[in-house]
């Protein structure tokens, strides 16, 4: 059991989306681009992303989205090392 986030209640998650009016897809030209926090292998993001084709317009990274300093292991990794 995680002493950071204890287990959800809910059946379902989801995180708030901020729409981005105005923005445009460059792959399939849709309209609807959200921007919204993720975490990726690299730790939290904060990627747009159009929402029609799932594309990735833009990310960036973030150190506190939900209020905590999570650093994944992997960032602790040597850079450049191979089997």
């Amino acid at each position: 059991m995680s002493t950071i986030f204890p287990r959800p209640e809910e059946t379902e998650l989801f995180t708030q989306r901020q729409y981005l009016p105005g923005k445009t897809c460059p792959k399939c030209k849709g309209q609807s681009i959200a921007e919204y926090p993720v975490l990726k292998v690299t730790g939290w993001t904060v990627i747009q992303k159009c929402q029609d084709c799932f594309h990735e317009l833009e990310s960036h990274p973030t150190r506190f989205p939900l209020g905590t300093n999570y650093i994944p292991w992997s960032s602790l990794l040597p850079e450049g090392e191979s089997d």
